[in-house]
């Protein structure tokens, strides 16, 4: 292992190594220089490349690599954080190579654009103005949360946390794995919906599917589509600067309501210290907690190299892990817990982006992946602006970015690989149902 030189401020709430906090501030220094610069060359505020390295590198990597070490972790992690704060240095580490890999890729791809859409994103297009698909997503909605209200009744002890479920009736597993995913989706159609129809039953709906992804207690599920709104909405009405204000502030408020609605959440299940400010929760919780997770990972991996096991798993995640070990025993969170010794009623750690590919494949896994990662974004942003640029509408401004959220999970956090399956599913349903007569 690599010797640092470790100092600790403010009584411990900072733990950290000089020389990389350093290049830390240097990464988020040039991040920003070079947003700002994309800025006044293309007059876009925020754009889909720097959308995603800020929410997967700049903010969980380099600006949290202070607090990962720090002490105060205990609240979340336990003891378990006086082992983690030797692998905090070799988890950024390994995170930033991945990075540097990306920006290479993206300057492989450069200004490449597509010239048609694939089958997917047509389809996917046709969808969204088929009045007959919607009918369809809101039926299936209803259905759900019908299901969702007798689980309540038979299991009131996982309501708000319906994901959890699986550890006590594995049966139940498959199904809420199925809602969750379908959810992913139609919520972020539905919001699509509300935004051009305007009408109360669209937003009835919408409400109708949040309230399921509260129950089920996947709460990142709603703040997605609402930041990728956000985004098509500054890149169409990219003007006033009035704008950026009053995004900045819904974005804060999403944050802050994210952690109450947590807290109440752990309240209802009978959690305790469930008062912490909100610094404290931030910066030492399990919201932004992704470094110190891969620090945590590290603890126990002892290069016991996966060979692509859990990406095997991923692919194979239409089979329920009930009926398949394999499945069982290399599932990502699985073998997180394996690592770190978590037992029980645990969905696994989250590690950074590159997480994974150094788990399977050391290293060199992490620079393939950093490559093709970064050239596809690249070429999905290149898309993304050229829509808006246009004018697009919302439904095919969102169709450039279904390619690239339907398959660049599998490549850095392959758990939630079935999400994809039911995206494709879920397009060819919507096919399908058109072409009825």
């Amino acid at each position: 292992m690599i010797s640092f030189d470790q100092i600790q401020l403010f009584n411990g709430l900072l733990y950290m190594d000089r020389v990389l906090f350093l290049l830390s501030a240097i990464i988020v220094l040039h991040f920003f220089l070079e947003w700002y610069f994309f800025i006044k060359k293309r007059k876009f505020i925020f754009d889909y490349w720097h959308y995603t390295c800020f929410f997967i590198i700049i903010l969980p990597v380099c600006i949290m690599y202070p607090f990962a070490g720090s002490v105060i972790n205990i609240i979340s992690v336990g003891v378990a954080i006086y082992d983690i704060q030797d692998y905090v240095n070799m988890a950024y580490i390994i995170s930033i190579i991945g990075y540097f890999c990306m920006l290479i890729g993206k300057s492989i791809c450069g200004n490449k654009v597509r010239r048609n859409y694939n089958f997917l994103e047509r389809e996917l297009y046709k969808n969204f103005n088929s009045e007959r698909y919607y009918n369809v997503i809101n039926t299936i909605n209803i259905i759900i949360l019908i299901v969702l209200i007798v689980l309540c009744l038979r299991y009131p002890e996982y309501v708000f946390n319906f994901r959890l479920i699986r550890y006590s009736e594995p049966i139940l597993g498959p199904v809420i794995n199925a809602i969750v995913s379908f959810s992913t989706y139609s919520l972020l159609f539905l919001f699509f919906r509300a935004i051009k129809e305007k009408n109360k039953v669209s937003i009835f709906f919408l409400l109708l599917n949040i309230a399921i992804i509260l129950l089920i207690g996947t709460r990142a599920l709603i703040v997605q589509p609402i930041l990728i709104i956000i985004l098509i909405y500054l890149g169409l009405n990219r003007d006033s600067l009035k704008i950026v204000l009053k995004i900045s502030i819904y974005v804060v408020l999403l944050i802050i309501l994210n952690i109450i609605f947590d807290n109440f959440r752990k309240y209802l299940l009978g959690y305790d210290n469930i008062g912490l400010g909100f610094f404290i929760q931030f910066f030492y919780g399990n919201n932004m907690s992704d470094l110190r997770d891969f620090a945590w990972i590290l603890t126990g991996f002892n290069d016991d190299f996966l060979w692509g096991k859990t990406y095997l798993s991923a692919i194979l995640s239409f089979i329920p892990s009930s009926l398949l070990v394999f499945r069982e025993t290399y599932s990502l969170g699985k073998v997180t817990n394996n690592f770190v010794g978590i037992e029980g009623e645990h969905l696994g750690l989250r590690g950074t982006i590159f997480a994974e590919p150094y788990l399977n494949f050391d290293i060199w896994g992490v620079a393939i992946v950093g490559i093709i990662l970064g050239y596809w974004l690249q070429y999905t942003n290149n898309n993304f602006l050229k829509s808006m640029e246009m004018k697009k509408d919302i439904y095919e401004i969102y169709a450039n970015l279904f390619m690239y959220k339907l398959f660049a999970g599998l490549l850095v956090q392959s758990g939630g690989f079935f999400i994809s399956y039911i995206g494709i599913f879920m397009v060819l349903l919507g096919s399908f149902i058109r072409r009825i007569k």
